[in-house]
């Protein structure tokens, strides 16, 4: 007596067809298990996506060349909380290298990753907190005398391995790059914008009379580091890497309208216009995060640009 395949809860085909009960409840049992291994893929593939993915970039946060500027930087302050969707997560800087996906070895998923707290390392003046952290939204005031801020090792221990190793070998390669570059000074005294699909962004940025010398160094010898060390992802073919694509620029906010531009551009044009804003080029940060988590920026290493002769001694 032959057993027909539509007595089975799934679909059949004519080699299913079994002469024994025996049989058909062998086939029964592995079309079962059939079922529970297809069903459990996506808690495997959940599991194995575990693994943390992170961004990094470099910048150089603002540091004022004296008292006028400090002023003038807390004008701009005021117009980015308008008008900037990112003043929440980032204080005023000038981006050297921009985001990019880090790549590190994968090592052991483990089921309760430690995530550090990342606390603002500022309060609404810009005064230097005493936690052990820094964020993308300090205002931080460098000072030759004193060390260059390094992520405590108790937290970076908290990170994969592998992202500590990525980040480290990076850290070594911009050290050495930048070992001859002095500091120095840049004036921002222009006002511009970057015109993008839904909206612009506007920016004041140094104008052709000053072509921003030392932040083009700074960027050469960064960008060098980034391929030595081999800690980018493999990048978009339509991102541009030579020269002509660094701008140096530091952000105000961004307008859906030319009215809306219009009124930051003057609001700009006025803070600047009797005198260009000043920025000290001494010391840049290296800055990371989880790439599923929001927020500011997290401090990895802050690095500071040493005068000749302290680099001869």
């Amino acid at each position: 007596m032959f057993l027909k395949a539509s007595l089975f809860p799934t679909r059949c085909s004519a080699r299913y067809l079994v002469s024994s009960p025996l049989k058909a409840l062998a086939l029964q049992e592995e079309v079962l298990q059939s079922r529970t291994y297809h069903q459990s893929m996506p808690d495997q593939r959940q599991k194995a996506s575990k693994q943390p993915q992170y961004i990094a970039l470099v910048a150089l946060l603002f540091d004022p060349a004296g008292p006028e500027d400090e002023n003038r930087i807390k004008a701009i302050q005021e117009l980015r909380e308008g008008h900037d969707k990112a003043a929440n997560r980032w204080a005023p800087h000038v981006t050297i290298v921009p985001p990019f996906d880090v790549r590190y070895e994968e090592g052991p998923v483990e089921d309760e990753l430690p995530i550090p707290e990342q606390t603002a390392g500022t309060d609404s003046s810009g005064v230097r907190s005493t936690s052990s952290t820094y964020t993308s939204l300090d205002l931080r005031a460098s000072s030759p005398e004193t060390e260059p801020y390094r992520l405590p090792e108790d937290i970076r221990a908290a990170y994969p391995p592998g992202l500590k190793a990525a980040l480290g070998t990076f850290e070594e390669h911009i050290e050495k790059a930048v070992s001859s570059i002095p500091p120095s000074q840049v004036l921002l005294d222009e006002v511009g914008f970057f015109p993008l699909r839904a909206y612009h962004t506007i920016h004041i940025r140094p104008s052709l009379n000053d072509p921003a010398e030392p932040l083009h160094r700074l960027w050469s010898a960064v960008s060098s580091s980034l391929d030595s060390s081999a800690i980018q992802m493999k990048q978009p073919a339509k991102r541009a890497r030579g020269p002509q694509s660094f701008k140096p620029h530091l952000t105000l906010g961004q307008s859906a309208t030319g009215q809306e531009k219009g009124s930051i551009m003057n609001r700009a044009k006025a803070i600047i216009e009797t005198q260009p804003l000043s920025c000290k080029v001494e010391r840049f940060q290296l800055l990371f995060k989880n790439k599923s988590q929001s927020g500011p920026y997290l401090v990895w290493r802050d690095f500071s640009l040493k005068k000749a002769e302290a680099v001869n001694s």
